[in-house]
């Protein structure tokens, strides 16, 4: 039944987030055509009035195109909440809880989707981002060559130098997302019990106030970590600050498993539909 309830929730959130997604790709590929052509312009231009108005135009097209493609991830992660909020604590919920299936795996179906719409969400992202360095700041040939040696210096340097760090690091930033997703479950969900209206509204306050209590218990953590490296050598200084985001992932995880395990139990024995 979860495989059923999945692919539901991909189909739901498919028909919100697919349009956007394309969107989004097509703005890309024409804000890389910009990019190229205020490149090529720019390289190659006599600095006329004429071309300083073209080149001032295309850069307001592209700042606006870039915004849009930073801003991308964020609107889906709104999608997917809304999608959650209209699924379950709306007049929707009253079908979506008839069926006949555990509330935990409706739960978990919602959980694995949203990470895979954030997850792509990142990917479409990067790869914009990038599609347009390559082959929006080429001249005369089809990608940036000049960008390769750098790459390959980074990459060299990261092997070398900070590959734990960017472990910890990677590891960090998926325990946050995995936190993030399932703290704004959190807060749609009591935001929903406690409020008779403007549940949403009491959802972000509730998410908010849960968050800054996470950011202050990541602060104090890391501040007492770094308490005996300021009496030590800077070599115990480096392997504390090596080690801050890998505790940071750890703390993530910590409370998005306490999120996850206090929604599943509010929307088995405290939910309240409209």
């Amino acid at each position: 039944m979860l495989g059923k309830l999945i692919k539901h929730d991909m189909r739901s959130l498919l028909r919100l987030i697919l349009p956007l997604t394309l969107a989004i790709i097509a703005s890309a590929l024409l804000c890389t055509l910009a990019l190229r052509l205020v490149v090529s312009t720019a390289s190659t231009g006599d600095g006329s009035g004429y071309e300083i108005m073209i080149i001032s135009s295309l850069g307001a097209y592209i700042f606006l195109n870039a915004a849009a493609v930073l801003i991308y991830p964020t609107v889906v992660t709104i999608l997917i909440m809304y999608n959650f909020y209209k699924n379950l604590y709306t007049d929707e919920g009253y079908l979506t809880f008839t069926l006949p299936v555990k509330r935990s795996s409706i739960l978990l179906s919602k959980f694995l989707t949203a990470e895979f719409w954030t997850f792509i969400s990142f990917v479409v992202t990067s790869g914009c981002v990038a599609f347009a360095i390559f082959f929006g700041t080429a001249t005369d040939t089809l990608y940036n060559t000049d960008i390769m040696p750098f790459i390959e210096f980074i990459l060299q340097f990261v092997d070398v130098t900070f590959t734990a760090p960017l472990i910890f690091y990677i590891i960090s930033m998926v325990a946050g997302s995995l936190f993030q997703t399932v703290i704004i479950f959190l807060a749609i969900t009591i935001g929903s019990i406690v409020a008779k209206k403007l549940k949403l509204l009491a959802a972000i306050g509730i998410y908010y106030a849960m968050d800054l209590v996470t950011s202050i218990v990541i602060s104090v953590i890391g501040f007492i970590m770094m308490i005996p490296s300021f009496m030590s050598d800077s070599s115990a200084l480096l392997s504390s600050i090596t080690l801050q985001p890998l505790v940071n992932g750890i703390i993530y995880v910590g409370f998005a498993v306490a999120s996850y395990i206090l929604t599943n139990s509010l929307m088995k024995n405290k939910l309240n539909l409209p």
